[in-house]
């Protein structure tokens, strides 16, 4: 029997195609937040980027984002002696919240960074609709440039929460992989 479409997303995507991105992005993606600072002022940003040296593999992603609506950007990075990488990096909110509701069900290693990033996402969008702090574009996307005294405690929180849990999966070594665990209960 053939599983429902997912609520809200073009019907040309498919249950296999969010668990194919899922899987990627568990593999070879990262999701995560950036501080950029400029004098005194700071600015929270989200990223979710994939890097991959297939074109094929690459153009069915941004396919399968296109068609969600989920724009993102990809670039080309030529190393000395490597092959060509393709990076697509999704910036947008809307287009990382697209992806991250529709990939969740599937995500194994990067589940909790995917529901910290998301739960920051529908916080802060709602905050800055309610301090009138959102500014639309010609598209009907919004865009928001506010300083760092506009965030709240709860935003902080979950940046540095996604901060800690990248930083962590940057030291982990091969016996945390391969260790069995103990599941209690």
């Amino acid at each position: 029997m053939e599983e429902p479409p997912i609520q809200g997303v073009n019907q040309q995507v498919t249950r296999e195609d969010w668990a194919y991105l899922a899987g990627l992005w568990d593999g070879e993606g990262s999701i995560g937040m950036n501080i950029y600072k400029a004098g005194k002022s700071q600015r929270y940003a989200v990223h979710m980027t994939l890097t991959n040296t297939d074109l094929a593999l690459v153009n069915e992603v941004v396919r399968i984002m296109d068609v969600s609506h989920a724009p993102a950007h990809v670039s080309l990075r030529n190393r000395p002696g490597r092959l060509p990488a393709y990076q697509i990096d999704i910036r947008r909110y809307e287009s990382c919240k697209i992806m991250l509701e529709n990939m969740l069900p599937f995500l194994k290693g990067k589940k909790e960074l995917a529901v910290l990033l998301l739960r920051y996402i529908t916080k802060r969008t709602e905050t800055l609709r309610t301090q009138n702090l959102l500014t639309f574009q010609r598209n009907g996307k919004f865009a928001s440039m506010v300083h760092l005294d506009c965030y709240t405690d709860e935003d902080k929180s979950l940046m540095e929460q996604i901060r800690q849990l990248n930083a962590q999966r940057k030291t982990r070594n091969l016996n945390d992989y391969t260790q069995p665990q103990v599941i209690p209960g």
